[in-house]
């Protein structure tokens, strides 16, 4: 019996060395110990992490915040930058062209016209998909017409329209992606102004307007004869298609009488791109060309919208440069509210100008 009594503490004290309630209590204990010190660092960890991905996500927001200001200042906005768009001003045109920046713009956009193979003219691209706008007398009557571009390749191309009392016919090519001339304002053409004229594969020419108040007709003096080609002004727009030359004057028809028709003789029923610019504006009465300034160019550059001043006569009290915010206290935000006010025996001004808004008056 001893025995067994002597067994029983021996067990009973092995149980609580290393199996008993007091080991197993504190095992347990150690275990949650164990598995809160393991929860608070996957928690430490997810902290960290959701803090390094914040830090780098707000430098992301402040690197293009700042870049994006940036390129504002050359005339982009970041999503214009990474799409390859062109600024939002870089088609205006305050710079005036000389002869070789127009034989450089015009290197493209004119091709050579031969009908039946005999008479022969100019003709300029409206569309990039093969829109082509002649003379009316080149291709009168023709059974065929070969149309002969810069790079020498040939086309056939069809008259698809014509009006012969405003000498204009409009011709179609089987092509994509030509480039296209711009048409500007022929309303802003002046008596003694300088104009260009360009054929297809020869030099521009410099000629001075001898009259422009013509409905239809620009005349100018000089030597030049082929029909169908532009007239082109300061700024590089086509603003009148020449009739014909008599060796000392030439007739053109007014770009902005026959626009009108040019665009009712397209394919019906298809969508034509014509690059019609119609800026800068002659307003006569305040002496200067102006082109609008947009709502999203006012934000970029962080001024008004109202009328650009892109060039001044000499007579002229305003400065190139000037925006025309008002006239007479109502918004001036083109040409047309402009010219509505230039009837009036007085005209006062809202100009900003140098950062600061100034007030002149025009009697």
């Amino acid at each position: 019996m001893d025995k067994n009594i002597n067994k029983t503490i021996e067990t009973d004290k092995k149980e609580e060395s290393y199996g008993g309630f007091q080991y197993r209590h504190n095992y347990d204990e150690y275990k949650k110990e164990l598995a809160r010190r393991q929860q608070q660092k996957c928690t430490r960890r997810v902290l960290t992490v959701i803090i390094i991905v914040s830090f780098i996500v707000l430098l992301g927001f402040l690197s293009a915040f700042i870049a994006d200001t940036v390129m504002r200042t050359k005339g982009y906005t970041l999503a214009e930058f990474l799409s390859g768009t062109r600024p939002v001003i870089s088609d205006h045109h305050k710079n005036e062209y000389g002869l070789s920046d127009i034989d450089a713009l015009y290197g493209e956009c004119l091709v050579t016209l031969t009908a039946d193979g005999a008479r022969s003219g100019c003709g300029v691209i409206l569309t990039d998909d093969g829109c082509i706008l002649a003379g009316h007398d080149t291709v009168s009557g023709a059974a065929s017409v070969t149309v002969t571009f810069p790079d020498g390749s040939t086309e056939e191309a069809e008259v698809t329209a014509y009006d012969a009392d405003k000498g204009v016919a409009l011709l179609k090519v089987d092509r994509d992606g030509l480039v296209c001339a711009e048409i500007g304002d022929s309303r802003a053409l002046e008596d003694g102004q300088t104009v260009f004229c360009k054929e297809s594969g020869k030099p521009a020419a410099e000629y001075s307007v001898i009259s422009a108040s013509g409905e239809l007709t620009v005349s100018l003096s000089g030597d030049f004869r082929t029909v169908g080609a532009p007239v082109i002004n300061r700024y590089g727009q086509v603003v009148g298609i020449v009739r014909e030359g008599d060796g000392s004057t030439v007739k053109a028809s007014h770009m902005d009488a026959i626009l009108k028709t040019v665009k009712t003789m397209l394919t019906p029923g298809k969508i034509h791109s014509i690059n019609v610019n119609p800026t800068p504006v002659y307003i006569e009465r305040l002496g200067v060309y102006v082109e609008p300034v947009t709502e999203k160019q006012a934000d970029i550059y962080k001024i008004p919208t109202g009328c650009f001043v892109t060039s001044v006569s000499p007579q002229s009290q305003l400065r190139r440069g000037d925006i025309i915010v008002s006239v007479n206290g109502a918004e001036s935000k083109n040409a047309e509210a402009l010219l509505s006010f230039t009837g009036d025996s007085r005209i006062t001004l809202s100009v900003y100008r140098n950062n600061s808004y100034t007030e002149i008056t025009v009697k």
